[in-house]
């Protein structure tokens, strides 16, 4: 025992609070962790919520008299309701990144892809599937209406390099679509809208 709250119920607590405050990095991290986590951390408030339940039900059974259940529910509803408030965890991270300049978004039948483009000459293209959600950062350059994107990392979903043309745009000027090309041939592209 910790304090006199059972270690199972005390690590179960503070590995929960670590993963949710966590998630924004490993959110970008492998996409089968990110799956797993995305199963687990509701499970865990489950579980958590069902063994603060229960130790609260010893204690009022006790009479108010035993004091380590009432720690143990001390230590678990802090951590529950801190997550039900922050559910992205207590500091917001993505504040720390540069703003958004444009925002384009791709939906297709199996995945919707976010292209953000930054102010500081980066991007994030984020891609949602039906069982995971991966992001793959990286630097642009612009060329009038073509970009040229540099993945910080190739993966197998893509090249190391890709490009784009702004098409169509209002009379303000701003674009309403965005021709992708996941590689230097011309025969593959996305049409990506501006996301509003």
């Amino acid at each position: 025992m910790i304090f006199g709250i059972k270690k199972s119920i005390a690590w179960s607590s503070m590995l929960f609070f670590f993963l949710v405050q966590t998630s924004w990095f490993w959110m970008r991290g492998p996409a089968l962790f990110s799956f797993l986590m995305m199963w687990i951390l509701p499970l865990g408030f489950l579980g958590l919520s069902a063994v603060a339940a229960y130790q609260l039900f010893l204690w009022i059974r006790s009479r108010f008299t035993e004091v380590n259940q009432l720690r143990q529910v001390l230590l678990v509803v802090p951590v529950l309701a801190l997550t039900a408030l922050f559910p992205k965890g207590l500091i917001d991270f993505s504040r720390w990144e540069s703003p958004d300049i444009m925002t384009f978004r791709f939906e297709g039948t199996m995945r919707q892809n976010l292209l953000k483009i930054k102010a500081n000459n980066r991007f994030v293209e984020r891609e949602s599937s039906f069982l995971t959600v991966r992001e793959y950062p990286g630097r642009y350059t612009r060329s009038g209406d073509t970009l040229v994107f540099f993945y910080d990392e190739k993966t197998p979903e893509h090249p190391k390099y890709a490009w784009g043309i702004l098409r169509s745009k209002d009379k303000d000027g701003i674009p309403g679509s965005f021709d992708f090309y996941p590689d230097w041939d011309k025969t593959r592209h996305y049409t990506y809208r501006v996301k509003h």
